[in-house]
């Protein structure tokens, strides 16, 4: 059995099941299962910031539909998840999350791989572990990311004035509210850093860091989505950046746009969570998955 602290329950409603890990640092991770077991690499979903499992659920049951096992991942904090001992951190969730969750899940399905499907800061937490521990690169099938960059928002005087407003009030409160009304708080240490590298064009850790230095080294399969309407959180620019700063050729950037023969001019949440996607973007994330469960 894991080691990992695993606490469940079922509950039919929404999903399977769903599942609590605990990290080395105490915090408790709630992870739900939707879909039976399948065959091949399970995937596993996560959100991005000012966000929880809600805007993966649509996503997760059309994939289970389409043949593949999913589970949700909640960053601490966030949804029914808890935090550790100290407020929640960017750097800390890549280093004790993110290989948690994975381990967990290859655990309970008995694979040695898995995929991982992204919105925005949840793809930045997949890479920021890989870079400090590339091999474990060799556990992701691969995977799948919507509106993720991390050193491209404020490239245009619109992005740099919403990412110096925006640092302005998280260092004033220490939370910020999210853009929508029923988005809930994000902590300092998670919204903080990722205002940093974009006002800067550096990702850097807590502890010096360069995580693009070391993502050049770093060779996974990607099917990385930008929303030719998301202009100031994930920029195409900023989504290509991120793209290329990975080395090997198993990637491939989207824009999706009327200009790239999409039928809508996708936003950073729209390009994930709404009608359209679900007739454009995800038969494309289906496809990716599908063709890369046994490479």
């Amino acid at each position: 059995m894991s080691d990992l602290g695993v606490a469940e329950r079922t509950d039919n409603r929404e999903c399977q099941a769903a599942h609590e890990v605990t990290t080395a640092d105490g915090a408790r991770l709630a992870v739900r299962q939707i879909g039976a077991r399948r065959a091949g690499p399970p995937v596993i979903l996560t959100h991005g910031m000012f966000s929880d499992l809600r805007i993966c659920i649509p996503l997760a049951r059309y994939l289970a539909r389409e043949g593949f096992e999913c589970w949700i991942y909640e960053w601490r904090g966030h949804g029914r998840s808890t935090t550790g001992f100290v407020p929640p951190t960017f750097d800390q969730m890549a280093a004790l999350d993110v290989p948690a969750v994975i381990s967990f899940v290859r655990e309970r399905t008995e694979c040695d791989r898995v995929s991982w499907v992204a919105h925005s800061g949840g793809g930045l937490a997949l890479l920021m572990h890989l870079a400090r521990v590339p091999q474990a690169a060799e556990q992701i099938a691969c995977s799948v990311f919507f509106g993720s960059q991390a050193v491209g928002a404020a490239t245009t005087p619109l992005g740099k004035g919403f990412v110096t407003l925006v640092g302005a009030l998280n260092g004033l409160y220490g939370r910020i509210n999210g853009p929508q009304a029923n988005e809930r708080q994000e902590f300092l240490g998670i919204m903080g850093p990722w205002l940093g590298w974009n006002h800067t064009g550096r990702w850097i850790g807590e502890d010096g860091f360069d995580y693009e230095e070391a993502l050049r080294k770093l060779d996974v399969a990607l099917l990385a989505f930008a929303g030719s309407g998301d202009r100031w959180i994930a920029p195409p620019k900023g989504c290509a950046r991120l793209v290329r700063t990975l080395g090997g050729t198993r990637k491939e950037l989207v824009v999706c746009g009327p200009a790239y023969g999409f039928l809508e001019d996708y936003g950073h949440a729209s390009l994930m969570l709404s009608r359209g996607a679900s007739r454009e973007v995800w038969p494309r994330t289906a496809a990716f998955l599908r063709a890369n469960r046994s490479t």
